[in-house]
């Protein structure tokens, strides 16, 4: 007699590090994001996006498919910015929160 055992991987979302909180005096900040993957379904499939969830002007990235992008920010005040991951099946989002205040 023969046994055949299969065992079934299974798939884990993306685990994300959006950086760290800031304040800053300028409109302009390089985001240091991080993403790791478990590679499946398909080790090509994971795609990461930023976007604007709050705050009081316009932010416009550099490449908001990176990781690591530069963020311009049109007004002083508060954003809350969401780095996204998904592997085609799986999402994880996580924000972080960029002060832009004058440096008087």
């Amino acid at each position: 007699d023969e046994t055949v055992v299969e065992v079934l991987e299974t798939n884990l979302p993306p685990v994300l590090n959006p950086g760290t909180n800031q304040t800053i005096t300028v409109f302009a900040l390089q985001l240091q994001g991080a993403v790791e993957d478990d590679g499946m379904p398909d080790v090509d499939s994971l795609v990461t996006t930023w976007r604007k969830v709050d705050g009081p002007g316009t932010v416009t990235f550099a490449n908001a498919g990176v990781t690591n992008t530069i963020a311009a920010f049109g007004a002083l005040g508060a954003y809350i910015l969401e780095l996204s991951a998904s592997d085609g099946e799986l999402t994880t989002r996580s924000n972080i929160t960029i002060t832009i205040k004058t440096n008087l």
